[in-house]
């Protein structure tokens, strides 16, 4: 048989002393392991379930179209979501303004510089501007028109009038576009502020602005006596209404503006009229 190694004295004497020592070990990880689920238990309470942090005011400076009333509304309606089952937009330090103002321009268009800013610990603070018409853009196709600002977003419906004192475009080949969003190109309002400008240099009067639906890359100015002028989206606005100008001091007779139906200034350094 074999034969069993006798346990020494000082092997009998450590075993229990390391498993004192594993156990006081052990005991000192479960506390601390329990002290920080209690921390996380009553961060949790104190962001998500306490009202501490919860936002409580929200303080409007509304100098735009849209009602206060309306605007708190969709500012307690974000607010008021939840993040699995958490009202995460409530507290002020999770609530992103960003997003909330991002929120405000789509339900308003008809205010610009939306801002958004926290007071801590409780306090929000919102901040809405009037947007300025620039202009009415209508689209023939629907007998719809809408005010657009210098940004180029329509923000408002107008109604359908030629006696303006706005810029005034009718629009023969686009649909109508939704509140908010863009009527025309960055292009397409660069070149018609620009043709606006040189007309009222050139004291030049005139109803509105024709972007027609027979012939692309063109635009058609009603004058305020009856005439038109066609000109060519893709060719320098100022160099066409130069050859305009020279050709109304120089050549046009006052008979034939009296007679006058339309002036062509599309072909680089020519003027045709009729």
């Amino acid at each position: 048989m074999a034969r069993v190694a006798p346990r020494t004295l000082n092997r009998s004497y450590h075993d229990p002393v390391r498993a004192r020592r594993q156990r006081r070990v052990f005991g000192v990880l479960v506390l601390i392991i329990g002290v920080i689920i209690l921390v996380l238990v009553g961060l949790g309470y104190l962001v998500y379930g306490s009202s501490v942090f919860a936002i409580k005011q929200i303080d409007i400076a509304n100098s735009s179209n849209a009602e206060t009333l309306a605007v708190r509304k969709v500012a307690d309606d974000y607010l008021a979501q939840k993040h699995y089952y958490l009202p995460y937009f409530k507290n002020i330090f999770l609530v992103d303004v960003d997003q909330l103002s991002d929120t405000l321009a789509m339900a308003f268009p008809q205010a610009r510089n939306i801002n958004v800013a926290k007071h801590y610990l409780n306090g929000l603070s919102i901040s809405l501007e009037k947007r300025e018409a620039l202009g009415i853009w209508c689209y023939t196709q629907t007998n719809q028109c809408v005010y657009f600002s210098n940004d180029r977003l329509a923000f408002a419906e107008a109604a359908v009038s030629s006696g303006s004192l706005l810029l005034a475009i009718n629009d023969q080949i686009d649909q109508p576009v939704a509140l908010g969003q863009s009527v025309t190109t960055p292009e397409m309002l660069a070149f018609i502020l620009k043709l606006q400008l040189t007309l009222n240099r050139q004291a030049i009067g005139f109803n509105k602005i024709i972007i027609p639906a027979d012939e692309l890359f063109r635009v058609n100015v009603v004058t305020s006596e009856g005439w038109q002028i066609y000109l060519n989206t893709n060719e320098d606005v100022i160099a066409q209404m130069s050859s305009l100008e020279i050709f109304m001091t120089q050549k046009l007779t006052a008979d034939q503006r009296a007679k006058l139906v339309y002036l062509d200034v599309r072909i680089p350094d020519r003027v045709y009229y009729k």
